[in-house]
């Protein structure tokens, strides 16, 4: 599969929550988070159908899109792909460098350890 870039993620999660959509739908919900114009979101889901990402249908004067990748996969996936890229596939290193830095957080320490301990016990 194609790389997805950060806008069209944001469709992506904006279609997973909340699609189908219109693109007229997609432009209001995104109007203060992103400011795209109508022809900017048209020419990201253009991008999109063409990846295979999304389709469309017509519903009277409107098109209708609808992803075409499962949310669940796509983010294990692209995880991986991050986690190999940037990490040499190390997760550990990716935590020490989080916790390193101050951006992971006492509860969000807390959850993974929580995860960790009730997978090691399968």
């Amino acid at each position: 599969m194609a790389n997805i870039s950060d806008a069209e993620w944001i469709l992506l999660d904006l279609l997973w929550t909340k699609g189908p959509l219109t693109i007229m739908q997609m432009v209001k919900s995104l109007e203060e988070s992103k400011h795209w114009s109508k022809h900017a979101v048209i020419s990201f889901l253009n991008k999109m159908e063409t990846k295979g990402l999304v389709t469309s249908h017509t519903e009277g004067r409107a098109k209708v899109y609808v992803p075409l990748i499962d949310q669940t996969d796509t983010v294990v996936r692209e995880s991986v792909s991050f986690i190999d890229k940037v990490f040499h596939g190390r997760m550990g290193v990716m935590v020490s460098n989080l916790v390193e830095q101050d951006k992971i957080s006492d509860e969000e320490i807390d959850e993974l350890m929580d995860i960790l301990s009730r997978k090691k016990e399968h």
